[in-house]
C-alpha cells in the first residue's frame, strides 16, 4: 500500500487521508474492557494493528477474528489530545504499540489548546514534553506553533505581555514586518519554539513547521519570516489556509518560486476534509509531482469519525453526485429501539437521505463496515425505562464504525474524481480542477517580469479565480 521514499515516507497517488484520532479511543482500545457481551473485543477496534501482527503475537494459530475488525495504517494525532498535561502524555495508548514498518503517524502539536487557553503554556517545560511526546507518537512531527485564530478574541494579548516582559522587542517587529503586536507575539513564540525543536529534537529532519495567517498579508509574513530563519523541508497548513484554496495556492506558488516546493516531501492540511476540497487537493498533489517534485505528498485530516460517534451518530453513508457530495449521519439514541436484531449496516441503508426532487436519482453509497455486519442496533441502544440512551460501549462502537465508513467515503470520492465520472461532479468542480492546473502551468517564476520579459502571473490568476475556487471551502 506504500511505496517508501528514500527519507521513508509514503508516497500514494491520492492525497492521504489522516483520521484524527480522539485520546479516549486511542487509550481504550489498547487496554480497556467493554462493561456489556458483545459480539466483537476491544482490541478488535484498533484499526492500526494488522491481522498479521495478531497471529503472530498469539503463537500463528488464532482464527481471523483476533486481529483489527479493519486495519488503516495512516493517522494523525495531536498533542492537544494526548499530552496537555505530564500525566495525559504518560498514559499509553495504540500508537505506543504500532508497528512503525507498517504504519505511518502525524503528530500534531499543541497550540490550538494554547491559542483557546485550555492548556497553560509554562515555557521550555510545555516545549519539551510535546517534542519528547511527538518523537514517541509519530513519524512526522509538528512544530508547536502559535495559532492566530484567537487575535480578535483577545486571546494572544497575554502572550503579547508576557513577551514583553521577557525583553522580547515585538515593536520592532512590527515596525518591520507591519503587523500587529499580537500577530507579531504568535510569530516571535512560534520562532522561539522552532529553535527549541530544532536544537533538541532527536530526529530535526522530521519535523514539520506550520503557517500561520488569517489572511493573505499575515500569511505571506509569517511565511517569509520562516523560510528566512529556518531550514524546515515539510510544511503544515492551518485550517483558513484550506478553507481559502486562493490563500493556499499563494503561498504554494511562493515557495515555487523560492525554490522550496521542489524539495518539500510532505505538507499537511489541518482539519480541512470536505470530499470536493480533498479531490482538489489531489489536483494540487499531481500538479506539484507534474512540475518537478514527484516524491511530494500531501494528506489531511478529520476528527469528524470521532467526534460524530461522541455525540451518538452513526455515519450512513455518502452521495456523490451533481447536487452535491456529502457524508450522511444520523443520531442512533433519537431512532433506534432496544433491542431492534438489524445489523448496523442494514440500519444505514434504512437511514441514507432520499432526493426530494422530483426526476433526481441520487448516487447513494451506504456505509457497510466490518462491525457494521457484527452488531446490532440493539447492541447499540441499552437504556432502560424505554428509553434508547446509548453508553460508553456503543460510543466505541460508532466511533470505529465511523472510522472505517469515513475511509471509504473518502477513497470513493477519490476515485470517482480521478477516474472522471463527469455525472457525478458537483457544479463548478471541474472547472476548479482546471484553474488549479493552470495556476501550476505558469512556467515562469514571477519575479522575472522584473527583468523585461513578459510572463504569465500566477498570482493574477489566482485573484482573478479566487471565489470560484473558495465556494469548495
Amino acid at each position: 500500500m506504500m511505496r517508501a521514499t528514500d527519507a521513508g515516507l509514503p508516497t500514494l497517488p491520492a492525497t492521504l487521508y489522516l483520521p484524527a484520532v480522539s485520546s479516549t479511543y486511542a487509550e481504550f482500545v489498547l487496554a480497556g474492557a467493554f462493561r456489556r457481551q458483545l459480539p466483537v473485543r476491544v482490541q478488535q477496534l484498533n484499526f492500526l494493528a494488522s491481522p498479521v501482527a495478531a497471529l503472530h503475537s498469539h503463537g500463528g494459530d488464532v482464527p481471523h477474528s483476533s486481529g483489527p475488525l479493519f486495519s488503516y495504517p495512516y493517522a494523525l494525532y495531536s498533542a492537544g489530545q494526548g499530552a496537555k498535561t505530564a500525566a495525559a502524555a504518560a498514559k499509553p495508548n495504540i500508537f505506543d504499540h504500532r508497528d512503525r514498518t507498517r504504519t505511518f503517524v502525524v503528530a500534531d502539536s499543541i497550540g490550538h489548546q494554547i491559542e483557546k487557553g485550555t492548556v497553560p503554556f509554562e515555557g521550555v517545560a510545555t516545549l519539551d514534553r510535546v517534542l519528547r511526546w511527538e518523537e514517541r507518537t509519530g513519524d512526522l512531527r509538528m512544530v508547536l506553533d502559535f495559532a492566530v485564530g484567537g487575535i480578535s478574541k483577545g486571546l494572544a494579548r497575554r502572550h503579547v505581555r508576557r513577551l514583553l516582559d521577557e525583553g522580547q522587542d515585538l515593536h520592532a517587529m512590527c515596525a518591520e514586518n507591519g503587523q500587529g503586536l499580537d500577530f507579531n507575539a504568535c510569530l516571535k513564540q512560534t520562532m522561539i519554539n522552532n529553535d527549541y525543536f530544532l536544537e533538541n529534537a532527536v530526529e530535526p529532519e522530521s519535523l514539520l513547521q506550520v503557517i500561520q495567517g488569517r489572511n493573505d498579508g499575515e500569511s505571506g509574513t509569517w511565511y517569509r519570516t520562516m523560510r528566512r530563519h529556518y531550514p524546515f523541508r515539510d510544511w503544515a497548513i492551518p485550517g483558513n489556509h484550506a478553507a481559502s484554496l486562493g490563500l493556499l495556492l499563494r503561498r504554494l506558488i511562493d515557495m515555487r518560486d523560492d525554490g522550496i516546493l521542489g524539495e518539500m516531501r510532505w505538507l499537511h492540511v489541518l482539519g480541512e476534509a470536505k470530499l470536493p476540497l480533498v479531490c482538489l487537493y489531489s489536483t494540487i498533489q499531481e500538479c506539484v509531482r507534474q512540475h518537478g517534485n514527484p516524491e511530494f505528498q500531501l494528506s489531511y485530516d478529520s476528527a469528524a469519525p470521532f467526534r460524530m460517534g461522541a455525540k451518538l451518530q452513526a455515519c450512513t453513508g455518502q452521495t456523490l453526485d451533481a447536487h452535491g457530495w456529502a457524508l450522511h449521519a444520523v443520531n442512533v439514541a433519537k431512532v433506534g429501539r432496544i433491542g431492534d436484531p438489524t445489523s448496523l449496516n442494514d440500519f444505514c441503508v434504512t437511514r441514507l437521505p432520499r432526493s426530494r426532487r422530483v426526476g433526481v436519482l441520487r448516487r447513494r453509497f451506504r456505509a457497510r463496515t466490518q462491525i457494521g455486519e457484527r452488531i446490532a442496533v440493539g447492541d447499540l441502544c441499552v437504556g432502560s425505562g424505554g428509553s434508547s440512551d446509548l453508553d460508553g460501549d456503543s460510543i466505541y462502537l460508532l466511533m470505529n464504525h465511523n472510522l472505517e465508513a469515513f475511509v471509504q467515503a473518502h477513497a470513493r470520492a477519490q476515485a470517482a474524481f480521478a477516474n472522471e465520472e463527469y455525472a457525478a461532479f458537483p457544479e463548478g468542480l471541474l472547472l476548479a480542477r482546471r484553474l488549479i492546473e493552470m495556476v501550476f502551468e505558469a512556467p515562469t517564476p514571477r519575479h522575472l517580469r522584473n527583468m523585461g520579459l513578459r510572463v504569465s502571473e500566477p498570482l493574477e490568476l489566482i485573484g482573478q479565480c479566487e471565489a470560484h475556487l473558495d465556494r469548495f471551502s
